[in-house]
């Protein structure tokens, strides 16, 4: 028995060096990538571009807890680590009667790690720091929607889930999202006795032509714009104030959504979720980072005390590199007064 239990704590030991190997391996090829060079936009292999500061973040290993004061962007002690502000606010809404799905976008690199080099293999673990993350929140009663596995699932069929020039999701990784927080919405009980009118609508697809926010970064490259296919909805783009369902983060929420340079309309992450669950929703999406001041907006709406009051379920989506590069971090900020 004795040689059983030392058995399995060395193949514990075993595992936990290879996914240490292969994230430490993974971190020092970001950090060589970003080291020599004061352009924003990395090109990656096959025309595929990647955001600097996203391999900024990935280069500097764990990024919460007692590590976060060291690798994050904000000066402020108070700010940097992400854990206290998530457990905070959770705890805030959970009085409230509203339920929170953290849903942070994994980073374009990790998930396309191999377009960064080519010498990154698909089965190297390098995403173990997020994970170690989710379980932390977790057990302090977080409900973290880990999109990491269907994005890679996704990805090793041939279905990529980013725009290759532009540093957000593309509409499958839209659509794969919105699925996952759909499927969580839909098994609880507020929504299953839900009185309000449902509606069925089917996406119209669409092909456009972009120049994605990453491309005027690399001048050097050659590079025409990027097709995209867009699952166009109309019915259920409208934003319902009154809607049991609140999305709150960053440009991930507004992509495809609201036009100009958030390249289209109508075709966004809130825009598939309302089509998901048959009901409009309502939305706060910040250009920037959606750590800090898009809870500020949220305090600020939630002033008018018959506006929370109808929500039930907040989804707040932002990009994972975010958990340290925030310059203004992860500031504690009140619900309600």
């Amino acid at each position: 028995m004795k040689n059983n239990y030392k058995l399995l704590g060395i193949i514990s030991i075993f595992l936990f060096s290879v996914h240490s190997t292969a994230q430490t391996a993974f971190e020092k090829i970001c950090k060589e990538k970003v080291a020599n060079t004061l352009a924003t936009t990395i090109v990656g292999e096959d025309g595929w571009l990647f955001l600097a500061s996203e391999l900024s973040h990935i280069s500097k290993g764990k990024f919460y807890g007692k590590e976060a004061a060291k690798t994050a962007v904000s000066t402020n002690p108070s700010r940097q680590d992400p854990i206290p502000a998530i457990v905070d606010f959770n705890n805030q809404l959970k009085a409230q009667g509203i339920q929170l799905y953290l849903v942070p976008v994994p980073p374009k690199a990790i998930v396309n790690a191999n377009k960064i080099d080519a010498s990154v293999t698909k089965n190297q673990n390098v995403s173990i720091h997020y994970k170690n993350l989710y379980k932390e929140l977790s057990k302090q009663g977080v409900e973290v929607i880990n999109l990491f596995p269907a994005f890679v699932k996704e990805t090793e069929k041939g279905n990529p889930t980013y725009c290759k020039q532009d540093s957000h999701w593309n509409p499958k990784g839209i659509e794969v999202a919105s699925k996952a927080v759909a499927g969580k919405i839909k098994n609880q009980d507020w929504y299953t006795k839900y009185s309000g009118t449902k509606q069925q609508e089917k996406a119209t697809k669409k092909t456009i032509q972009i120049d994605g926010d990453l491309k005027a970064g690399a001048a050097n490259a050659s590079l025409g714009k990027e097709k995209i296919v867009i699952n166009s909805f109309q019915k259920s783009s409208k934003i319902d104030t009154n809607s049991p369902v609140l999305i709150i983060g960053d440009s991930h929420t507004l992509i495809f959504h609201a036009g100009g340079d958030m390249l289209a309309k109508n075709a966004g992450f809130s825009d598939n979720l309302a089509a998901q669950l048959g009901l409009n929703v309502d939305l706060i999406g910040v250009k920037g980072s959606g750590t800090s001041s898009v809870r500020i907006d949220l305090y600020r709406k939630a002033k008018n005390k018959d506006w929370l009051g109808k929500k039930k379920v907040i989804i707040w989506c932002f990009a994972a590199r975010d958990f340290s590069e925030s310059k203004n971090g992860w500031r504690k900020v009140p619900v309600v007064k």
